[in-house]
């Protein structure tokens, strides 16, 4: 399928002038930060902002020369309709194919100056002077940053804020996350199916990928891990019979991230095996128990440390983060080796969660699961848990 046909079959954007986002939950956080107005200029907040639309534009958009197109949504707080929308000048073709809900569209861009040029035309023509003005520190370039400073105008960082817009996930929102889960662990499943002892790490991950963008996804990274070994990455070292190999697939699916971690095995699994994922998923189950509303990420936390502290002579461990638009997204628990900055924080209903939990054995390597939760009332949702026995190689 191509990308054109791709962006046709997805689902119809907003009516023009209707955001396709919650706009009083944004005017509430731009209130509660004391900000008159945001410009969004990271490709996955800007992309959030304008809805469906986008998918085809970011494809044209970025790259440029020497420099790179700049996209930016400027949003000004109790006034959708005052809405600005900064694009490459390479869009204009895909107006009528993909409209936008903002009036106020500007495809002129070929460097962040001139996007950083159009945002200060617009800030002086709908705001007062006194107006304080969120941006991206992490994601505005130093000439359009220098634009705004130039005429004087006060920004703050405003990154937690669209953070916050997107942390829960609406029910077409939740939709996309189930078809991407849904769909990478499917590529999994096939890719051990075709897969043989014998074969390389390379050719294994090459076909992983071939199986994700056969289910729509566009793959942004393949993990795999054969035996004993410590490296993730695709390597020409071959997986022997009896190893086992730990696969995980990244993608997205319509730019909402997509991952998951399954076991493969080149014969039939020994008791060892059987063990150590029984082990993983003990403590997967544990902690996804406590993925509802009001439990805070903490709990999660401490639950997995638990059950990873009961296991003895195993070096098991797990992680935790929000997953959306970005593989790492609020909430923000374990992952990494970063901070758990909302362990204080509850889980609220539509939040998804990325579980991951691994044993690593100095005989049998490593045995790692990953899943996609959705945060529910009561009771969570484990989205596509399929798979997560050994699977063996070629059948």
């Amino acid at each position: 399928m191509t990308t054109l046909q791709r962006q046709l079959d997805r689902p119809q954007h907003p009516a023009a002038g209707r955001a396709p986002f919650d706009v009083p939950k944004l005017d509430a956080l731009l209130e509660e930060a004391g900000l008159d107005a945001v410009l969004a200029t990271s490709t996955h907040n800007v992309r959030y902002l304008l809805g469906d639309a986008a998918g085809f534009r970011h494809e044209l958009a970025e790259a440029n020369g020497l420099g790179r197109s700049v996209s930016a949504v400027a949003y000004r707080r109790g006034k959708a309709a005052d809405a600005l929308y900064v694009g490459a000048a390479e869009e204009d073709a895909e107006a009528d194919l993909a409209p936008l809900w903002i009036d106020d569209v500007r495809a002129v861009s070929h460097s962040p100056a001139q996007t950083g040029d159009e945002l200060v035309r617009w800030c002086a023509a709908r705001l007062p002077r006194s107006a304080r003005v969120g941006v991206e520190l992490a994601c505005l370039p130093t000439a359009s940053y220098a634009c705004l400073a130039a005429r004087g105008i006060a920004v703050l960082d405003a990154s937690d804020v669209l953070e916050e817009l997107r942390a829960v996930k609406r029910p077409h929102e939740l939709e996309r996350v189930r078809r991407g889960a849904n769909a990478a662990v499917d590529a999994l499943l096939a890719t051990f199916r075709g897969s043989a002892a014998g074969e390389t790490k390379a050719a294994i991950a090459e076909r992983l990928r071939r199986e994700q963008a056969a289910r729509g996804l566009i793959p942004r990274f393949t993990l795999a891990t054969a035996g004993a070994e410590r490296g993730r990455a695709p390597s020409p070292r071959t997986v022997a019979t009896g190893e086992a190999l730990s696969l995980e697939a990244g993608g997205t699916l319509d730019g909402w991230a997509a991952g998951a971690a399954r076991m493969g095995i080149a014969g039939a699994p020994t008791q060892r095996h059987c063990e150590l994922l029984e082990q993983v998923e003990l403590t997967l189950r544990r902690v996804r128990a406590l993925a509802c509303a009001g439990v805070a990420g903490g709990e999660l936390l401490a639950a997995g440390e638990s059950a990873a502290a009961g296991v003895d002579g195993t070096c098991l461990s797990f992680a935790a983060h929000g997953l959306g638009l970005l593989f790492h997204e609020a909430p923000h628990l374990r992952a990494n080796g970063g901070p758990a900055v909302d362990a204080e924080r509850a889980l609220e209903t539509g939040m998804v969660l990325s579980l991951a939990a691994q044993a690593e054995d100095p005989r049998i390597g490593l045995v790692r699961l990953e899943d996609v939760v959705i945060v529910g009332d009561e009771r969570p949702e484990l989205v596509a848990g399929h798979g997560r026995d050994w699977n063996s190689l070629g059948s």
